[in-house]
C-alpha cells in the first residue's frame, strides 16, 4: 500500500513568485523502506516543496522528520530504556493507517 494523501486545508498563496502554504494529513502504510518514504512534490500538486513539517500523528512513539534534500520522510522510534531515538527499518511495524498532520510550504 501506498502513501495517501489528503488536504485539511487548501493549497494558499503566500504572495510572492508562486509560493503556496497548506497543510496536508498523510497516512502511512505499513511497508516502511530502509531510508523513509519518497515524497514527491506532485503528491502534494506542486512544483517544489521547500519545507514539509510533521506536527502530530497518531503513530504512539514513533517522531517523524522531513529531509528535505531526499525527499524522504524519516520515522524514529525511542530506542527501549535508553530513551535515544533510532531510525526505523523496514521490519519495523508503523501500523498501517497512522496519520500525520504536515504543514507544508512549496511552489506551486
Amino acid at each position: 500500500m501506498a502513501l495517501s494523501f489528503t488536504n485539511v486545508v487548501e493549497k494558499t498563496p503566500i504572495g510572492c513568485q508562486n509560493e503556496v502554504f497548506g497543510v496536508v494529513d498523510i497516512t502511512l502504510d505499513d511497508s516502511y523502506p530502509d531510508g523513509g518514504w519518497a515524497i514527491a512534490a506532485s503528491d502534494l500538486d506542486l512544483e517544489s516543496i521547500h519545507i514539509l513539517s510533521p506536527q502530530a500523528t497518531s503513530a504512539g512513539g514513533t517522531v517523524l522528520f522531513f529531509n528535505v534534500a531526499t525527499s524522504k520522510l524519516l520515522a524514529y522510534e525511542a530506542d527501549g530504556d535508553a530513551g535515544a531515538l533510532v531510525a526505523c527499518v523496514s521490519a519495523d511495524d508503523l501500523n498501517d493507517g497512522d496519520v500525520v498532520r504536515c504543514f507544508y510550504m512549496g511552489t506551486n
